[in-house]
């Protein structure tokens, strides 16, 4: 990317659309102004932007892919009734002892990506794309079979940042319909920003988990200000989906 510009030049834009977010990240945060995204796909390795780059640098950019970008700053308040972390439901086919997995078309599937499913281990993840229908996971599976696989996360899904003094409510009966992914996360929870969870239903609060990979910019990887009220059960998730702890 070149400071002025509004032409990227990518290694692959294949799961790039037009409409998805861009944000810098690693050795490109700061590159793109806020509310970036993508406004023509020119070739495979090449799109342009709406706004013109900050800064001349090769660096790692998150996409949206097309689904949501939120950034909340200092002083603003967004409140929703949920917030979906699962981008893709798709049968796949696993083989016992082997990380290869099958499926119709990996299109919209990207490295990073948390998979889960029957045969598939907690936690496993996509570590390589083989070719239009073939993927690598990052555990052996532990059964044969050919089922639907849900995946999360990655560097195509949801993006959410809270900066320090934003404040993000969820007042939905569910609140995360799963947990966060620990791989590229691109859920930015900074210090000193606010979270609530009001619902006056059962509500899923996930842990905030530290990224192994590029993280979203410099997230503490920690709730800021934890606030827990409304009634019903609050179910507290690790970053595998599993419930750890119920607080009432």
């Amino acid at each position: 990317m070149h400071s002025g510009s509004t032409t990227v030049t990518a290694t692959n834009t294949a799961t790039l659309v037009i409409g998805a977010s861009i944000v810098g990240t690693g050795t490109g945060i700061g590159a793109f102004p806020l509310g970036t995204i993508v406004t023509s796909i020119i070739n495979a390795t090449t799109f342009t932007t709406n706004y013109p780059a900050n800064s001349t640098v090769n660096g790692f950019v998150l996409s949206s892919g097309g689904s949501c970008a939120w950034i909340i700053n200092n002083g603003g308040i967004l409140r929703t009734a949920q917030v979906s972390t699962n981008f893709q439901t798709s049968n796949c086919t696993t083989v016992l002892g082997s990380p290869t997995v099958t499926t119709i078309s990996t299109t919209n599937l990207t490295i990073g990506k948390c998979i889960s499913g029957t045969g598939i281990p907690a936690g496993a993840t996509i570590i390589a794309i083989i070719n239009a229908t073939t993927f690598t996971i990052s555990t052996n599976a532990i059964l044969s079979a050919t089922s639907s696989m849900n995946f999360s996360g990655g560097n195509a899904g949801h993006l959410l940042r809270v900066m320090t003094g934003g404040t993000l409510e969820i007042t939905g009966t569910s609140g995360f319909n799963t947990a966060l992914s620990s791989i590229n996360s691109t859920w930015d929870i900074q210090n000193g920003s606010f979270t609530e969870f009001s619902g006056t239903g059962n509500q899923n609060v996930p842990s905030i988990p530290g990224s192994s990979s590029i993280p979203f910019g410099t997230s503490s990887n920690f709730y800021g200000y934890l606030t827990i009220s409304g009634s019903g059960n609050k179910f507290m998730f690790n970053s595998w989906g599993s419930i750890i702890s119920q607080m009432i």
